[in-house]
């Protein structure tokens, strides 16, 4: 009886142990199971479908985590996919990317040496992302530099992204000479390795013209925003809308530092290269352009003839300005503020020449937008009031100038009295024929 009891136990403890077996043979490893989450990250990043990989591989960082520790070399995968995840453009909040970003120095300080260049590349990912500290920013920034410089020597394309870094961040200070020699060295880096005219060097290009700009160096800027066009128009080309309206910047650019130097023939040419960029973008002519309804890029069509009848302006050819000018005016806006703006331009532009009655046409219509429709601040109202009667004072209409001057009274009055950020306008002025509202 002793023996067949003893037996029966042991039957049953063998067979609870095969069981046990059983089930941890059908259950999945570990390894297994974190392999499985970065297969999923892995297809969805493939897919395209960033923002639903962002949670899975925080799933399989935190697995990762518990089951093997902090530095364990399994831990790196789901890390460093969230570390991508933080870069530009950016699929999870700052708040984490910079949490992520800060999780992966640690680890490759712990596991490769604080003075590894897969260290300076983890500095130079966090401070690309906003909300880190500015004196912080700028230490790490250095520490990055000093690592690549002893890793790689003193002339490595890591290295010029280093000095263009810290350059940007002494431009964004307006610490202007301090940036300088930074981008000329990132500049001679990149040129010495990839060439003159390499896509990669533009953005140093650019920085280094635009000190030049703000110093009114414009000798030394002009080259280097030639240098940058030519660039864009090969790297660009055949170019779509977007690349076109920064490329067009950038011709204003220079543009604008030529008008600063008083070359305007070189200055007017850029603006007809732009115009004639800007049909065949749309493939369309500028007359058809200019009244094309519901297309947000045309609307920036005024701005560009109003500009370029400026240039004409210049250099005494009214003709051709006043032409423009109007056909500006005619054109389609996106809102009645670049309206308003346009408007006292042109009354500028036929006070200058003393045709008053133009102008007056010019500065009616802007205060009938202002009382009717449009409700600027309070210097704009006192603006147009003050040049209406400047206008009727040349014209010699004391009726009309004494009804102005009431209403500048009035609204002298208002803007004394008023609490801060009313707007004061006493209207409509009575007699003023309707001058139409601008086409939006």
């Amino acid at each position: 009886m002793l023996f067949w009891k003893t037996g029966m136990c042991a039957a049953f403890k063998l067979l609870l142990l095969s069981a046990a077996i059983a089930t941890l043979q059908c259950r999945p490893s570990l390894a297994d199971e974190l392999n499985d989450l970065n297969a999923e990250v892995a297809k969805l990043l493939k897919a395209g479908k960033y923002r639903q990989a962002v949670p899975v591989a925080k799933r399989a960082l935190e697995f990762a985590e518990k089951k093997y520790g902090r530095y364990h070399p399994r831990v790196r995968k789901p890390l460093e996919t969230l570390v991508t995840l933080s870069k530009p453009p950016r699929h999870i909040p700052n708040y984490d990317a910079v949490g992520y970003l800060y999780r992966s120095l640690k680890y490759r300080e712990k596991t490769l040496g604080p003075d590894h260049p897969d260290v300076a590349q983890a500095l130079y990912d966090m401070h690309q992302v906003p909300n880190v500290g500015a004196s912080r920013n700028l230490a790490e920034k250095k520490r990055a530099l000093a690592i690549r410089e002893k890793a790689f020597g003193p002339n490595h394309l890591d290295i010029a992204a280093s000095l263009h870094d810290i350059g940007r961040f002494h431009r964004s200070n307006s610490h202007l000479s301090k940036a300088e020699p930074l981008f000329k060295r990132a500049l001679a880096i990149r040129e010495k390795i990839l060439g003159r005219d390499h896509p990669t060097g533009s953005d140093t290009i650019e920085e280094l013209a635009e000190i030049y700009k703000r110093q009114k160096r414009y000798a030394k800027a002009a080259p280097l925003y030639r240098r940058l066009i030519k660039i864009l128009e090969k790297k660009q080309a055949p170019m779509g809308r977007a690349e076109w309206g920064y490329f067009y910047n950038k011709l204003m650019t220079l543009s604008g530092i030529y008008q600063s130097q008083g070359k305007y023939a070189k200055a007017l040419s850029l603006h007809k290269r732009g115009l004639a960029g800007f049909e065949k973008i749309h493939g369309r002519s500028l007359a058809i352009l200019e009244r094309a309804p519901g297309d947000a890029q045309v609307g920036i069509l005024p701005g560009m003839l109003s500009t370029l009848a400026g240039l004409y302006e210049l250099q005494g050819r009214d003709k051709e300005a006043e032409s423009l000018y109007k056909r500006a005016l005619s054109s389609r806006h996106d809102s009645y503020g670049s309206y308003l703006d346009l408007l006292k331009k042109v009354a500028a532009f036929y006070m200058a020449r003393r045709r008053f009655k133009q102008a007056e046409q010019q500065v009616r219509h802007a205060l009938e937008i202002v009382y009717e429709t449009y409700v600027p601040h309070n210097a704009y109202i006192g603006d147009l009031l003050n040049e209406l009667a400047v206008i009727y004072r040349a014209l010699k209409r004391p009726d009309d100038l004494a009804m102005i001057e009431l209403q500048l009274v009035s609204w002298r009055k208002c803007v004394a009295s008023s609490k801060k950020g009313r707007i004061c306008k006493k209207g409509p002025l009575t007699g003023l024929p309707k001058t139409g509202a601008p086409r939006r």
